[in-house]
């Protein structure tokens, strides 16, 4: 698996873009900002980018989503409970973030359990919510690697007191994370890259 990440916008978002190892397709996966840069990326990989997964609908990890989108043809998914909102005028950060411009198309729905098929990689969708409603993990087990957006960070965990966060399921939605193996690499919205086993033993929230 490849997977080259970039850390983006006034937020430091990390942008992650992910393809198999032999594939020539790529996703990319919380566009933040700076489109020419991902673009320029994905032109010296030598990769083409086939979808935009997105792990929730913060402003600082879906503004540069629809631009993607538009440039490349290629389809946004997002779980629908974020969905709804994601893309109006409430989801803005000044003076950081203006309302993000929306992709051509609705955003495809993710839902728990929905197995995505992308850059030669399977993609297993898992419902994580309380950063947001509609927040969601991207596991790919062959890999032993989960991109967990603002779920959990290293040593840290996704806030809650923003609207629609809920303390009570991000608990619940960590001891699901908890149930994959130790080994497994944690890729996060912001911060370095960690691991299940790094988390149970040092991160406090755990």
């Amino acid at each position: 698996m490849k997977v080259m990440g970039l850390a983006l916008g006034p937020f430091e978002t990390n942008t992650y873009i992910v393809a198999g190892s032999s594939s020539t397709r790529a996703v990319v996966l919380d566009p933040a900002a700076q489109t020419d840069a991902l673009d320029d990326t994905l032109r010296r990989a030598g990769l083409a980018p086939e979808a935009v997964l997105l792990t929730h609908g913060h402003a600082d990890h879906v503004s540069a989503a629809g631009e993607i989108a538009r440039r490349h043809g290629i389809p946004v998914y997002l779980h629908p409970a974020d969905a709804v909102w994601a893309f109006t005028a409430v989801n803005q950060l000044p003076p950081w973030y203006p309302p993000p411009e929306p992709p051509p198309e609705p955003p495809r729905s993710l839902e728990d359990g929905q197995r995505l098929s992308l850059a030669g990689l399977e993609w297993h969708v898992l419902h994580t919510p309380g950063h947001t409603p509609g927040s969601v993990c991207f596991h790919i087990p062959c890999e032993q690697t989960v991109f967990c957006g603002d779920l959990v960070f290293h040593g840290s965990v996704g806030r809650t007191d923003l609207p629609g966060g809920d303390a009570d399921q991000l608990r619940a939605s960590i001891r699901r994370l908890c149930e994959l193996p130790a080994s497994t690499r944690l890729w996060p919205g912001h911060g370095p890259q960690t691991t299940l086993a790094a988390e149970l033993r040092f991160n406090p929230y755990f």
